[in-house]
């Protein structure tokens, strides 16, 4: 089923009320996309105080990607049954305390215990907020929204870099941290006091039409036994390897390295992947509306993110002024995957968005939970190097092997592709794209 083939209406309250609750949502996907990156602005210092190596460490950052994507699809089947409100507020509270609790760590498991909790309060927010969208604002929009939600949370990741450096140098990884809990702390009240859900606002708007409503076990297996939710997911899950594996963990030292440059000028540049990002995520949701389709997107995105990652690993003649047009252009170009939220949400009712949004992000993170640890295991298992002040000091060769895995499942992603029909709501269909898409 898509948007075209549906009857609700969501109500329409003032602009200015919709686009408030909206943006207090989307904060707290600012707010988790600075925890997510946050290991990577610190990672020398992480593995110097835990005393672990590059395995270790991915194993610890991966601890948040296992807990989001174990959420996912718990609180998707929550969100449609009880709306994001008070789910979104407790969930920012827990990722808060789980702030608190690692930046207290005095040892590994403890450190990991908080890192859970980080990825399990987390979890929410990206589901939460298109949840929200989809009760707010009409089918037609929902592909704006979610580009603009990634805009803002791509934000969260770029203060995630150069900023959060600054913080590092200045008050050391554990007051860092304990700044950001406070701020989420704060951010739980707020989303509890201000945001609002139709069902809160008495208005004498049109009612909505309302449609049968399906039964929680039913919508979940309704999703997990579509081949198209798997392959959309898929894509998303294979795009993002990037920018788990990279620019969430390991592209800070990796640059440090490359350049011999401090880790908080190595986090700027890395953050550039994000501005791209958030330049690009509506210009690919534009693209995509004015061309009616999905897949010439997604299918020039993916292209064109696999070659600027194969030149930025494999050519040597990159300056540092460069590499941060190449950053920008990677974070750019990856952008067509943000279309798989739209792809998913446009192929199944509306009654079902929260588990849909659920289960693509689920298999969209299992990139990190895979990867992070993968490239610190191939970053191990090629070291042959010595410890810098107790910190494990990886080679240029060390990282280019490892980062090689990258390119694999860029390419993977193409393959995939091929699988995945249109969805874009409208029963006129572009002619002009390959027969084979």
């Amino acid at each position: 089923m898509t948007f075209s083939e549906k009857t609700s209406i969501p109500p329409s309250p003032s602009s200015n009320k919709t686009w408030l609750f909206w943006g207090i949502a989307a904060l707290f996907y600012f707010y988790q996309f600075v925890l997510r990156v946050s290991p990577g602005v610190m990672s020398q210092e992480l593995m110097r105080d835990f005393a672990v190596q590059g395995c270790a460490l991915g194993i610890l950052g991966a601890f948040y990607y296992n807990a989001y994507a174990a959420m996912q699809l718990p609180l998707g089947v929550l969100l449609d049954r009880f709306g994001p409100r008070r789910l979104m507020a407790i969930s920012c509270g827990i990722a808060a305390f789980g702030t608190f609790l690692f930046s207290q760590a005095e040892t590994l498991p403890m450190a990991s215990l908080g890192r859970l909790l980080m990825g399990a309060g987390a979890a929410c927010g990206f589901i939460g907020t298109i949840k929200l969208a989809t009760l707010w604002f009409p089918p037609e929009k929902i592909g704006r929204i979610i580009g603009f939600t990634l805009v803002l949370g791509t934000l969260g990741a770029t203060s995630a870099g150069a900023p959060l450096g600054a913080l590092v140098d200045l008050f050391g990884w554990r007051y860092t941290l304990m700044i950001i809990a406070g701020a989420g702390a704060g951010l739980a009240t707020a989303i509890y006091l201000i945001m609002r859900e139709p069902k809160d606002e008495k208005t004498n708007t049109t009612p909505q039409i309302t449609e049968k409503p399906v039964r929680l076990l039913d919508g979940l297996a309704m999703v997990a036994t579509s081949r198209q939710a798997w392959f959309i997911a898929l894509f998303g899950c294979l795009m993002y390897v990037p920018l788990a594996a990279l620019a969430d963990l390991w592209g800070t030292l990796y640059l440090s390295e490359r350049y011999g440059i401090s880790s908080k000028h190595a986090a700027a540049m890395v953050s550039f992947i994000y501005i791209g990002v958030a330049v690009g995520a509506p210009c690919a949701m534009w693209l995509s509306d004015h061309l009616k389709n999905r897949k010439k997107v997604m299918f020039l995105s993916a292209s064109f993110y696999l070659l600027v990652f194969l030149i930025l690993l494999y050519w040597n003649g990159i300056s540092p002024f460069m590499m941060y047009g190449f950053m920008f252009a990677a974070g750019f170009f990856f952008s067509g995957q943000n279309l798989i939220f739209a792809m998913a949400t446009e192929r199944m009712p509306t009654q079902m968005s929260g588990i849909t949004a659920a289960f693509t992000n689920m298999i969209v993170m299992l990139s990190g939970v895979i990867f992070e640890p993968l490239v610190g295991w191939l970053l191990d298992h090629h070291w042959t190097g010595t410890f810098c002040d107790g910190i494990p000091k990886f080679t240029i060769a060390d990282f280019t092997y490892a980062l090689t895995s990258v390119h694999i499942a860029l390419a993977f992603a193409l393959v995939v592709l091929f699988f995945i029909k249109e969805t874009y709501p409208t029963k006129r269909l572009l002619k002009t794209f390959p027969e084979m898409l």
